[in-house]
């Protein structure tokens, strides 16, 4: 797909994402991959690229809506296995195991969601809807742990200084 794209043929990189993320889903043991979310991202960035913020939108909204989906299914599952289904200290603690394969994939998914809720971001800047596109920023720091990598923290920072900066807010 990212070589269809480089080779300016879009609806054959669209093609290549949507097999992806279909062939991923087939193969994932969970409900919704982090790959699969990837390709929807990709795909949105492409649709934006022509000018379909509509359509961009439209994608990542029902993206984000099912990765939310999976996710809480698999939180459901850590307190399923808990003593106490309300302790928030045990929920934290068993996510917090650096060995726990539920703490992984809520990992992978949460870095993935918040590049999803990034390209949200680019989509409402792209509208000039400046208050929203912060909004996804800040939302998407929500999903940052100190597990993961500083490219996704370094994009959240980037996207919310470049509209601050286009707020005049430079400063800031």
């Amino acid at each position: 797909g990212l070589v269809h794209y480089y080779w300016c043929r879009p609806d054959m990189a669209l093609q290549f994402f949507h097999l992806a993320a279909s062939v991923s889903h087939k193969l994932s043991p969970i409900q919704f991959d982090p790959v699969a979310l990837t390709a929807a991202g990709n795909m949105a960035q492409i649709q934006l690229l022509l000018r379909k913020p509509d359509e961009t939108m439209s994608m990542l909204e029902q993206t984000l809506k099912r990765a939310n989906e999976t996710l809480s299914n698999i939180y459901k599952s850590i307190t399923v296995n808990s003593k106490d289904p309300e302790d928030d200290e045990e929920l934290a603690s068993a996510m917090a195991d650096d060995n726990d394969e539920a703490a992984r994939k809520t990992r992978r998914l949460r870095r993935k969601i918040a590049r999803t809720l990034l390209d949200i971001g680019h989509a409402h800047f792209f509208n000039n809807n400046l208050a929203a596109a912060m909004s996804s920023c800040k939302e998407a720091m929500t999903l940052v742990d100190d597990h993961m990598t500083g490219v996704t923290v370094a994009a959240i920072w980037f996207n919310m200084a470049m509209i601050l900066h286009h707020q005049g807010k430079n400063e800031e």
